[in-house]
C-alpha cells in the first residue's frame, strides 16, 4: 500500500504564486490533504480555498512554520509529508508515485524527486555534504544556483551532488535534498523531532538530512514526474542581488550548521568561506 502523503506549504507574501501550486495539487493530487501556514505576511494571508489555513500572529520562520503545519496534518492520517515551496508546481501525480516508493523502501526517511525550471532544464535536486561553494556565493550576496558555474571555475571539483542530481533519477544523497520539494516519512520526522527551529530560513533542510543519516535513515532522490520550479531560477535577477534579511538568515544558518555537525577542519573551511563572503558582500554594497 502506498504511503499517504500530506502537503505543508509555508507562505510569506506568497499570494501571487501559491494559487498556482494549489491548482496543480487539485489537478494532480486531489486527495492529498493540504495545510498552508502563513508566516505573518504583512499584507495578510493568501486565499487557499477549502484547504486548512494557519495564520501566525508573528513571524517565526520557515522551520517553525513547517513544524506547525506537520502537527496539523496528523489528524489527516498521513504517513509522509511533502514540504513544498509556494513557487513549486506539480505536473503529474508525483506525490502518489513517491508514496509507492516510500512503501517499497522502508529505510528511506527523506526524499525528493527531479526538479525542472520553466524552460524544461533540469535543476539540482540536492547539494553536497558541506556546500562550501554555496556558502561562499550566497554569503557574497548572490543566489548560489545562479553562480554555480562561475564558482566551479574558481573552486573546481570533479563531481558534486548538485551536478549529479540534475541527471540521476535514483541516487543516495550524502548532503541534503532541496528543502522546497522535500518529502519526509512521518516516523523519521518524529524520531528527529522535526526541524530545528533555531534555523529561521536556510540550512534547516541540511540539518534534518544530516540528523536523519546519523540515526540510519536514507536520504534519496527518487524517480517520479518532475516538479516544476516556476520562479525562473535559471535566470538571474537584476544584478544577482538577494534581500538583506535572506542573506543574514543564510549566513546565520550556515554558521549554526557548521557548529552543530562539522568536524573542526570542515567547520573552519565553512567559516572561512562565510568570512570571505561577508567581505565581498559589504564591498558590493559600498559600490
Amino acid at each position: 500500500m502506498a504511503a499517504r502523503i500530506g502537503v505543508v506549504i509555508v507562505t510569506h507574501e506568497s499570494s501571487a504564486v501559491v494559487g498556482e501550486l494549489l491548482d496543480s495539487l487539485a489537478q494532480h493530487e486531489p486527495a492529498a490533504p493540504v495545510v498552508v501556514v502563513d508566516d505573518a505576511s504583512p499584507s495578510g494571508p493568501p486565499d487557499v480555498g477549502d484547504h486548512q489555513l494557519v495564520v501566525a500572529e508573528s513571524s517565526r520562520g520557515y522551520a517553525a512554520s513547517c513544524n506547525v503545519g506537520v502537527g496539523r496534518l496528523r489528524a489527516a492520517d498521513v504517513s509522509a509529508v511533502a514540504l513544498l515551496n509556494p513557487d513549486v508546481r506539480l505536473r503529474g501525480s508525483s506525490l502518489t508515485e513517491l508514496g509507492r516508493m516510500f512503501s517499497a523502501r522502508r529505510r528511506v526517511g527523506i526524499a525528493t524527486g527531479p526538479l525542472e525550471g520553466p524552460d524544461g532544464a533540469r535543476l539540482p535536486s540536492a547539494w553536497g555534504p558541506t556546500s562550501i561553494r554555496r556558502a561562499l556565493t550566497f554569503a557574497a550576496g548572490f543566489e548560489p544556483i545562479r553562480l554555480r558555474s562561475a564558482a566551479g571555475t574558481l573552486l573546481p571539483a570533479r563531481s558534486t551532488i548538485a551536478e549529479a542530481s540534475r541527471v540521476v533519477d535514483d541516487m543516495r544523497v550524502e548532503g541534503h535534498v532541496i528543502g522546497g520539494t522535500m518529502i519526509v516519512r512521518l516516523s523519521c520526522w518524529d524520531e528527529l523531532g522535526g526541524f530545528d527551529e533555531a534555523f529561521h530560513l536556510y540550512w534547516e533542510d541540511a540539518d534534518l538530512c544530516y540528523r536523519a543519516r546519523e540515526v540510519g535513515w536514507e536520504v534519496r532522490i527518487l524517480p517520479c514526474t518532475p516538479f516544476l520550479h516556476a520562479d525562473g531560477a535559471t535566470a538571474a535577477p537584476s544584478e544577482g542581488d538577494i534581500p538583506e534579511d535572506r542573506w543574514e538568515w543564510f549566513v546565520d544558518g550556515a554558521s549554526r550548521f557548521g557548529s552543530k555537525h562539522l568536524v573542526p577542519g570542515q567547520a573552519r573551511q565553512l567559516e572561512a568561506a562565510l568570512r570571505l563572503g561577508r567581505r565581498l558582500h559589504h564591498l558590493r554594497r559600498r559600490g
